[in-house]
């Protein structure tokens, strides 16, 4: 996994019009601040998710979240499930 961290200019600026304390694109975080335990954990479940459905990952992580919304989107919970393991 690469970790870009902290985001400044424009990429930090949408992470934070967003509400984003941080993105996973593949094996790549980029994150607002420095990560804590608890946020890494949760990007690296993201990777997780993105090594096992490779190319499927941005359309069923789209089409999940225009179902669910993001609070009960599954793979948001499985990754805040991670988050909550690491502390």
């Amino acid at each position: 996994m690469l970790l870009f961290a902290p985001a400044r200019g424009v990429t930090g600026a949408v992470l934070r019009l967003r509400g984003f304390a941080a993105i996973t694109l593949g094996h790549v975080v980029v994150a607002r601040v420095d990560p804590g335990r608890r946020l890494f954990a949760h990007e690296l479940v993201h990777t997780r998710q993105a090594e096992r459905l490779g190319p499927l990952f941005t359309p069923v992580y789209l089409a999940l979240h225009a179902a669910y919304g993001y609070s009960r989107h599954p793979l948001e919970r499985a990754a805040r499930l991670g988050a909550r393991r690491a502390t």
